[in-house]
């Protein structure tokens, strides 16, 4: 994300704040974090994450970024609900309670955040677009459609931001267990133009 200490960031999928409290520590406690989530029982581990750490720079809130207004943003990060496909060494029920319908469903609910947070970058902004999983589906497949229908959009390389072995050749970071020995997962930064 490459949080600076003025900016004014959005996490809009936070609980349960790990990810929002270290773009604080990065902030120095400075800038302006608006981490929320549109899940009651999610809500309070993230309200809890944040009072624990006294972080200072966070505002929390119980919003679904695809049905209600936010502020406008520098940075936004989805860490969007996704399949879990990447996780499974650690969450082993998953190969059995997965099914292509729930990813296709996971599919549907991610475009409708992404197009939703879009709206609400500044120009020259940045969305950090990030799953655990290695399905095409939850992944490239939103992203090259996101960009189609979105072309003031780009790409900003990952190569930059995490180590090469991790990037694949179109730019975004994707970990594969079996190829990379650590969890799966994929993130992908959109620059506003």
């Amino acid at each position: 994300m490459d949080p600076q200490k003025n900016d004014n960031i959005l996490d809009a999928c936070a609980a349960p704040g790990g990810k929002t409290s270290y773009i604080a520590e990065l902030m120095k406690n400075c800038g302006n974090i608006i981490a929320l989530d549109a899940d009651k029982d999610r809500f309070n581990r993230l309200n809890n994450t944040i009072n624990r750490l006294k972080l200072i720079n966070v505002e929390t809130g119980i919003l679904d970024i695809t049905e209600d207004t936010v502020p406008m943003s520098d940075k936004i990060l989805l860490d969007v609900p996704c399949s879990g496909t990447g996780v499974m060494s650690k969450r082993a029920d998953i190969r059995w309670r997965r099914s292509i319908e729930d990813i296709l469903e996971m599919h549907l609910l991610q475009r409708k955040i992404l197009w939703a947070a879009s709206k609400y970058v500044k120009p020259g902004g940045t969305i950090i677009y990030s799953t655990c999983s290695v399905e095409p589906e939850e992944n490239w497949m939103v992203i090259d459609a996101y960009l189609k229908s979105h072309p003031s959009y780009s790409i900003e390389n990952a190569k930059d931001y995490v180590p090469e072995e991790y990037v694949d050749n179109k730019g975004a970071m994707f970990t594969y267990p079996p190829e990379h020995q650590i969890d799966g997962g994929y993130a992908v930064r959109l620059k506003k133009g």
